[in-house]
């Protein structure tokens, strides 16, 4: 990753000992809950094997020198476990703590348990205020789209107006600058919630759903059918601009004879009943 592009600071390459390495989760842990209990326990798998971990990410207070880790805290914990003796290359970041804060959601080391939508939505919300970095770059550090840190800017300039104590959550804070039916949203903020909407079914099911639709379309189609009903499925063909076959009774086919803007040819109906009486090739 590169670092610099992302709005720190270029860090330098350090073996310190596990030791040394202080935790701040307050400071440093955007996860709400304690620790994932099943990540800790593959990577000390890892380790176990003889291994090393991807390099973590570390702050040095330039006051005191303090090491704190900033990125990869369950990394610590399994070398706390199993290695608690080891000295390990950090990478070592000496700036402002405020800038520092920015490191749990900006790295993306293949060692690292994935953040949920929510908690970097969480991180930015928190901590923008502190950096004093444009909309762009508090986007690009929390993987989130710069119009949902506008929103965020915009509701705390209002939650702040109206007297409100700020909610530790963006979800809450949301919740408070809404307090109104749908219908009154901002498109600003019906594409925020939309977003975050999108987000967290991604992180439910969409892995198994990209791979059912890729080995099994005609299952797929069922799924949809089942999970959303014809009525709401006609409204989202429809958002989609995609057009149904008319021609067909068969229910199957005129739901996988969906494509944006126009119909199947008569062959190529032929040849989705084909492949939907085949059933899939595994």
């Amino acid at each position: 990753m590169n670092m610099k592009n992302k709005g720190l600071p270029r860090p330098t390459k350090r073996r310190l000992n596990i030791s040394s390495i202080q935790t701040d989760e307050e400071a440093f842990q955007p996860r709400f809950g304690e620790r994932m209990e099943n990540h800790v326990a593959g990577l000390s798998d890892v380790l176990r094997r003889g291994h090393e971990l991807d390099p973590m990410s570390v702050w040095e207070d330039p006051d005191n020198g303090t090491i704190i880790v900033a990125d990869g805290h369950h990394r610590l914990e399994a070398y706390r476990r199993i290695k608690p003796d080891a000295k390990v290359e950090v990478q070592v970041f000496r700036c402002d703590k405020h800038i520092a804060q920015m490191l749990p959601v900006a790295d993306n080391a293949k060692n690292r348990l994935p953040l949920t939508y929510d908690e970097k939505a969480n991180w930015a919300w928190k901590n923008d205020t502190e950096h004093g970095l444009s909309k762009k770059g508090i986007a690009q550090l929390c993987g989130i789209s710069e119009r949902t840190v506008a929103t965020q800017r915009r509701v705390r300039k209002q939650l702040a107006g109206d007297g409100d104590s700020l909610p530790e959550t963006w979800k809450e804070a949301l919740r408070l600058s809404q307090g109104r039916d749908r219908g009154d949203w901002t498109d600003d903020e019906r594409f925020q919630a939309m977003e975050a909407a999108v987000a967290r079914a991604d992180e439910q099911i969409g892995g198994t759903f990209t791979k059912l639709g890729q080995r099994w379309p005609e299952a797929t189609a069922m799924f949809i059918e089942r999970c959303l009903g014809k009525n709401t499925l006609e409204k989202v063909a429809d958002t989609l601009g995609w057009v149904p076959i008319t021609d067909r009774s068969d229910e199957a086919i005129g739901l996988l004879g969906m494509r944006i803007g126009e119909e199947f040819s008569e062959e190529e109906v032929d040849c989705i009943a084909a492949i939907a009486k085949e059933g899939p090739a595994f």
